[in-house]
């Protein structure tokens, strides 16, 4: 059976030079309907305000004029039907009523203005004045074998002409319509998400900035988060810690704070044996993320590891960098943003006190680095990397990675070598589902 649900895609910010190209979800907005707009500042417009109004009048009258038309039409024909009946039944039917039902069809389903109150999109428009268009997406999920198209082709426009607002009017909108845009998703994987255990090592503040993007993909799934803090000697610090682990929770997000005066990148290396003293009969991988890396799907991601890997061998699936500087530079080395993934028997083999010891007194600052390095003199095994994992060391516009279209594990760095709020992004999987975020 399939489930229908309706997904309202957001996409703002095309300059009016620009607004035949590509949405970009670096330029999200609302998530209540697909929206585009572009700002047109008041003293560089070549647009008044008076537009708004006029647009909408020269429609209103457009409909009013085709109106008294068929009516002026329908009287001709009556009068002449009546008076001269033998010399008018002809031209009625060979002329009048071509005419009257090619004018009738002018009157189109894209014509069909009825006004609405789009008003709780003003707090998402920065200029006075913006254009605007919106189209309905409703989604049809399939199977979660059917697996999701790199790209969807649509034959047809995806939104309709865009229509110049002002903010502070929104209330009586008529806008155009498009028919409702069909788009297929595919269900998640029932999984076991409990196979996974993450361990992040960062501050208090950074790790309340993290909440919202941890709220996407953490909540009931039954996998372990331990996050490794310094100490905090402030008085307030108790209370600090209280409110965090009383807002993970009321996240249902099953967190576990661990204070440590490690420096930080010895702390983070020192994660891989609190996950494995804390792990559950369940547990099969060991999950070294940092709080700016984002999953997509979970669900996904389990099942690409469940049906990609074999935990009960010694395995370390990593990303590497984007970057052939960063590669360059330190090598071909698993980096931690995209995530580090250790299977129980390598880690076994890692925490014996002679190797852990020797590891820990790795003199590096980065403890991506340490993991490498403890590998590489310490163990047989190397990095598998996966593509799918995302470090995205990249600068400036990060577009193009989200509208590849490819399915991506995870993704890092999104809000600070480059911007994209994934948290807001995210929203969409509320109307379909995990696998529709980034869906192209």
């Amino acid at each position: 059976m399939r489930v229908t649900s309706t997904m309202h895609l957001p996409v703002q910010g095309f300059s009016k030079d620009k607004c035949k190209r590509k949405p970009r979800l670096s330029e999200i907005s609302d998530l209540s309907f697909i929206s585009i707009y572009h700002p047109i500042p008041v003293e560089s417009s070549r647009y008044p305000l008076v537009m708004i109004s006029s647009r909408l009048d020269l429609s209103r009258q457009r409909h009013r004029c085709l109106l008294i038309s068929l009516s002026l039409t329908l009287l001709i024909i009556s009068w002449s039907t009546l008076l001269f009946p033998a010399q008018t039944t002809r031209p009625i039917k060979h002329t009048i009523l071509p005419y009257a039902k090619a004018l009738l069809n002018t009157v189109t389903a894209h014509d069909d203005l009825s006004t609405q109150d789009i008003s709780h999109i003003a707090r998402h428009v920065g200029t006075p004045t913006f254009e605007y268009a919106r189209r309905k997406i409703q989604t049809h999920h399939t199977p979660a074998e059917e697996e999701r198209p790199s790209l969807i082709s649509i034959p047809q426009p995806l939104l309709p002409e865009f229509h110049l607002l002002s903010k502070d009017n929104l209330t009586q909108i008529s806008l155009p319509s498009l028919p409702v845009l069909a788009l297929n998703v595919p269900l998640s994987h029932q999984v076991d998400t409990s196979i996974l255990s993450f361990g992040i090592s960062t501050k208090v503040t950074r790790l309340k900035y993290a909440l919202p993007q941890l709220q996407h993909w953490l909540p009931h799934s039954n996998a372990q988060l331990h996050v490794s803090i310094p100490p905090d000697t402030s008085p307030s610090s108790s209370n600090t810690f209280q409110e965090i682990e009383l807002a993970f929770a009321a996240a249902s997000i099953n967190l576990t704070l661990h204070i440590s005066s490690l420096p930080f990148a010895k702390s983070y290396f020192n994660l891989i044996k609190t996950l494995y003293e804390a792990r559950t009969p369940r547990t099969k991988w060991l999950v070294l993320v940092d709080d700016d890396t984002f999953i997509p799907s979970l669900p996904h991601l389990t099942h690409h590891l469940s049906t990609t890997y074999d935990a009960q061998k010694e395995v370390m699936i990593a990303a590497l960098s984007d970057s052939l500087t960063q590669i360059a530079q330190l090598g071909m080395l698993p980096f931690g943003g995209g995530g580090i993934f250790l299977s129980i028997p390598l880690t076994a083999s890692l925490i014996q006190p002679e190797i852990w010891d020797a590891c820990l007194a790795l003199p590096n600052d980065q403890g991506d680095q340490i993991v490498n390095e403890c590998l590489n003199a310490y163990s047989s095994v190397r990095p598998t990397f996966d593509h799918g994992l995302q470090q995205m060391d990249i600068k400036g516009d990060g577009s193009g990675y989200f509208e590849s279209g490819r399915r991506m594990l995870t993704v890092h760095h999104w809000r600070t070598w480059y911007v994209v709020d994934v948290t807001l992004a995210s929203n969409v999987s509320k109307v379909c589902g995990f696998e529709c975020v980034f869906q192209r």
